[in-house]
């Protein structure tokens, strides 16, 4: 009987454990894919050199910055969570 109970907890863990890990990968994914558009519309309105563009890819450049800042304090609180480092520079 304490067999069943162990054997079930451990399997709920387990499937917990790894909708966290799923979850944090479906943000992570979205967030660099964030990155990559945010850096290819900045490149676009950077080649259209007027002044509203500059200006536009300014304000690109500011949430560019947000966004890599936002995926480096998730990983960082993924990681203490897991148990690892928090070291995201790496």
């Amino acid at each position: 009987m304490f067999g069943l109970i162990s054997g079930t907890v451990r399997a709920v863990y387990a499937y917990l454990e790894l909708r966290n890990k799923t979850f944090y990968y479906d943000i992570y994914t979205r967030s660099k894919k964030r990155q990559r558009d945010i850096i290819n519309d900045i490149e676009k309105l950077r080649s259209d050199q007027s002044e509203s563009s500059t200006q536009r890819a300014d304000i690109l450049q500011a949430d560019l910055v947000d966004e890599k800042q936002y995926i480096k304090r998730l990983s960082a609180v993924y990681d203490y969570n897991k148990g690892g480092t928090s070291d995201t520079d790496s």
